[in-house]
């Protein structure tokens, strides 16, 4: 809901009185006279308790269905007349009150309001000012108001007058210079039916306005998780009704997070919106991983460099005592200090794959790239039992990051598993989801529910709960910047320990001989 005051006090215009009060009946009837007969054909009063004491007859008509006087809302509660999106009727016109007192303003306009019609509810823009005749200051709970009620859904009708012939290409003009995406849909039902994209949204999403012209947007852009948020702000655009939210949509390089602004007209008789999409990805994604580093690298450099300094005191302290004592905490305080060189490498990992927009895609032979990963883990790992399988050759859409990843998934697993750990990973491509899905199983204790919460961003990091490592964020990280993702699975059926899937795109022309086979062991 936004609010906008007007500054400067200018006289009050003398259209409504009050309604149930002491005052003489024959002021109220000539006040409320005034009132009908204003310019302003929607308004409205309401006393302190918030109920409407005067409506105009348009309004009334307007809100009831209904031409009869005797049909009208005066006595009932605002509520009854108009909704605030995010907010009660109630807190809306107290932060209002607070506003024309504070401000000095004469005029709050409150956009995004809702009018209450007995078919629909049409987005408008309600302009508040205080009531000509209150007994109570502005800044009082209890104060009268005034409010002017205007449609923000406009007709574009071809036989309406333009202001200027000049118009519609000054209009056409900014449409295609926005640099946000933008798409005009006609509504068939509920349904979305492309009319016109202009070139940012064909640059995101990667269809051309050609090729959407006339078709059901939703079929392009829509991932199939997220089809309810699709089909409530569907129903809300076709009813009317502005839209925003956050919604994740396909573009031409994978899920993308949007901040989308629905806005509804009618174009004879039809009805009609714009949709804008803002790319908000990365700032989610900063965000985010600024929150990780903050909480986890301050613990974990933190309570290193307390047992740092700890076994520095030992060692000092021990150096007139036996040498294997001397030795053993020296030992001890190699491997802190190596632990915080290995930190800081992983923070420099993730730093360097939180930016998007410079990881690059391309055509990845996965098995091969497997089995390089595997080969590492191998070496750094002997005690390990590391396998790698495939159900035929895949070639994924990712970047040689998506090694890294498997390593950290795989080292993760190795990390909080017996002495002899097994850990299998397995690569499945799979034609009619469009994906390729690489596999990291062991046959240990398994990833706690409430870490995995943490890396799905079910649950909020805190200074108690932040997980235990950077390995599962940087995979996760790697894998998204990519266009995948990561997803828990576990326990695995076979070895009973944690299952944990990337998930890339899968190569539009997939070909055996991109790619050798695996060996399985």
């Amino acid at each position: 809901m936004q609010l906008n005051s007007v500054s400067g006090r200018h006289p009050k215009p003398d259209l409504v009185t009050d309604g149930g009060t002491d005052r003489p009946d024959h002021e109220n009837e000539t006040s409320h006279t005034t009132l009908r007969e204003s310019v302003c054909s929607s308004v409205f009063a309401i006393d302190g308790n918030n109920r409407l004491t005067a409506v105009t007859e348009p309004l009334s008509a307007l809100a009831t269905g209904s031409a009869d006087r005797e049909s009208t809302p005066v006595g009932n509660h605002l509520s009854s007349l108009l909704s605030i999106p995010a907010t009660t009727v109630g807190s809306h016109l107290q932060t209002v009150r607070q506003q024309l007192s504070e401000t000095q303003a004469s005029t709050v306009r409150s956009a995004g309001c809702l009018l209450r019609t007995p078919t629909d509810q049409r987005a408008v823009t309600v302009e508040f000012s205080l009531h000509p005749d209150a007994d109570q200051p502005a800044g009082s709970n209890a104060a009268w108001l005034v409010g002017t009620v205007r449609e923000d859904v406009v007709d574009v009708d071809d036989s309406q007058s333009q202001p200027s012939t000049q118009q519609p290409g000054r209009f056409r003009e900014l449409f295609e210079q926005l640099p946000d995406p933008v798409t005009e849909v006609e509504f068939v039902g509920s349904e979305p039916i492309v009319t016109s994209v202009n070139p940012a949204f064909e640059e995101t999403f990667g269809y051309s306005c050609t090729e959407l012209a006339g078709e059901p947007l939703n079929e392009y852009i829509v991932p199939e998780t997220a089809g309810k948020d699709a089909t409530r702000l569907d129903h809300e655009a076709a009813n009317g009704e502005w839209t925003s939210g956050e919604i994740i949509r396909e573009a031409a390089d994978g899920p993308r997070l949007f901040l989308f602004r629905g806005i509804p007209f009618s174009h004879r008789g039809q009805q009609h919106s714009f949709g804008v999409y803002t790319d908000v990805t990365d700032r989610e994604s900063q965000q985010r991983y600024h929150e990780v580093l903050n909480r986890l690298l301050r613990h974990n450099l933190r309570n290193d460099l307390n047992i740092i300094l700890g076994l520095a005191d030992q060692l000092i302290t021990e150096l007139d005592a036996a040498g294997i004592e001397a030795n053993r905490a020296g030992t001890q305080l190699k491997e802190r200090i190596l632990d915080l060189v290995e930190t800081t490498h992983r923070a420099r990992e993730l730093e360097s794959v939180i930016d998007r927009s410079e990881t690059e895609t391309t055509q990845v032979a996965v098995c091969d790239l497997v089995t390089t990963a595997c080969e590492t883990l191998r070496a750094d790992n002997p005690n390990a039992q590391i396998t790698a399988s495939h159900t035929q050759p895949a070639v994924g859409i990712a970047g040689p990051a998506l090694r890294e990843a498997v390593i950290e998934l795989a080292e993760n697993a190795i990390e909080h598993t017996t002495a002899d750990p097994t850990v299998e990973i397995h690569v499945e491509s799979c034609r009619s989801t469009g994906s390729v899905t690489i596999t990291v199983a062991d046959d240990g204790p398994g990833i706690p529910p409430d870490e995995q919460a943490i890396i799905t961003e079910t649950r909020s990091i805190t200074p108690l709960d932040h997980g235990s490592g950077l390995g599962l964020w940087l995979a996760k990280w790697i894998v998204e910047a990519y266009g995948g993702e990561l997803a828990f699975v576990g326990p695995d059926p076979q070895l009973g320990g944690a299952a944990v899937e990337l998930r890339i795109r899968r190569a539009p022309r997939e070909t055996a001989a991109a790619d050798s086979d695996i060996e399985v062991e």
